[in-house]
């Protein structure tokens, strides 16, 4: 379903389907939104120890934003498995559906377009997990365009 992106943007609880991304790791997860259905934003870098904790917090984002899917970066590597658990766990405190999305490079490419934006290397510390959970997210809603 899209919707006109300002109409969203002022109405987005009524009217859109909000969609949370997700770059996880061990230490660090970047979170991006999409209001529309057609552009991912980044909105965040969270910090954590516990993946309770973690999970407690992405709760709260998801009850303040009304999110409706969260789709969850997942690798091809040894990773793989402890990120599919984390999904299983995230979906059930949620009840919200969590879709896998290869994240392959994401981190690399998110680094790269920052040095091409000309963000400087403390900059780009600070954003590369949410700028990763945003291109997660885009190739999620780019892939649905093409086979609607």
């Amino acid at each position: 379903m899209n919707c006109n992106f300002t109409f969203c943007i002022l109405n987005f609880k009524l009217n859109c389907v909000a969609i949370l991304g997700i770059d996880f790791g061990l230490k660090h997860i970047g979170v991006a939104i999409s209001y529309n259905n057609v552009l991912a934003e980044p909105l965040t870098q969270i910090k954590y120890k516990e993946k309770n904790e973690l999970i407690k917090k992405l709760a709260k984002l998801v009850e303040k934003y009304q999110i409706k899917k969260i789709i969850l970066g997942i690798s091809e590597s040894k990773m793989a498995k402890e990120t599919k658990a984390f999904g299983k766990k995230l979906s059930k405190k949620t009840n919200i559906p969590v879709v896998y999305q290869d994240e392959t490079l994401s981190s690399v490419e998110a680094s790269q377009r920052m040095v091409e934006a000309g963000l400087r290397q403390k900059k780009r510390q600070i954003k590369i997990h949410q700028a990763a959970a945003a291109l997660i997210l885009q190739n999620f809603l780019d892939e649905r365009k093409k086979t609607c």
